[in-house]
């Protein structure tokens, strides 16, 4: 254990866009996202990449990661380069290219910063329960392939859209070669028995105004309301979560 209350482990912070002004539920502003950047640095923390061995999990570290591929993460990149950070970007490749994802050559750039890329599937759409040995092949298979053919490197991590895996998803993805997976699970990662289904701390702008990833970061730990709140959420099924969390953004936005 480092320092006092602080149990070892990994505080995945999981973002998606960064945006001037927030549009959707999970975006943050760029104001917040540096914020939680200068409280990283404060704690003293170090930034890993390395979600699928356990060297990390035996001390207090943060990891960045970022899904879907859009446009403003090559930015992002080069905010983290400046401060001498490096994250995961979890890109479709199936959008590289495509309008409000990152281009062919940004991929390549936020690769010459220095930051992991991950698969987040080939199309971005969640996995289902039953797949055909096609459909695998090209989320699980081909977007690696894809990903490992543009930047020349081996692509290690996986993160499933919304964070929706099923029973079948860490033996396939071990068979196509992958070391770990970020699931939308909230909490710390501590121990290499969850690497495929590392949990995460989201950072969106409301999850930063309460406060939730500024204590998960200092505590090394989910406040109490950060719990109670995933509790609720992993109760929901899946269309009343969305509404659920609509819902409580929509009132954050409104009350400020």
């Amino acid at each position: 254990m480092d320092g006092v209350g602080r149990r070892n482990g990994i505080c995945v912070l999981t973002f998606h866009r960064v945006v001037k002004g927030c549009e959707r539920d999970h975006d943050v502003t760029w104001k917040s996202f540096r914020g939680v950047l200068d409280t990283i640095v404060r704690s003293g923390d170090s930034v890993e990449t390395q979600l699928g061995t356990g060297e990390s999990l035996r001390k207090t570290a943060v990891a960045l990661t970022f899904d879907d591929g859009t446009e403003d993460h090559l930015q992002v990149g080069e905010e983290l380069a400046k401060r001498g950070m490096a994250g995961i970007f979890f890109v479709p490749a199936g959008k590289v290219g495509t309008p409000g994802r990152l281009s062919l050559q940004q991929v390549l750039e936020l690769h010459a910063l220095g930051h992991i890329l991950g698969s987040h599937t080939f199309s971005d759409l969640p996995l289902r329960q039953r797949m055909s040995r096609q459909e695998i092949q090209r989320e699980l298979g081909d977007s690696k392939a894809f990903l490992e053919d543009v930047v020349g490197s081996e692509v290690r991590y996986f993160s499933p859209p919304g964070g929706v895996g099923w029973q079948w998803l860490s033996r396939e993805l071990e068979r196509y070669g992958y070391e770990a997976s970020r699931s939308m699970v909230w909490g710390i990662y501590r121990s290499l028995a969850m690497r495929w289904t590392v949990p995460c701390v989201p950072v969106t702008e409301f999850t930063v105004a309460r406060g939730w990833v500024g204590t998960a970061l200092s505590a090394h730990g989910l406040p109490l309301a950060m719990r109670s709140m995933w509790i609720i959420k992993s109760m929901l099924l899946g269309r009343a979560r969305r509404m659920a969390r609509k819902m409580l953004h929509e009132r954050f936005n409104a009350t400020g």
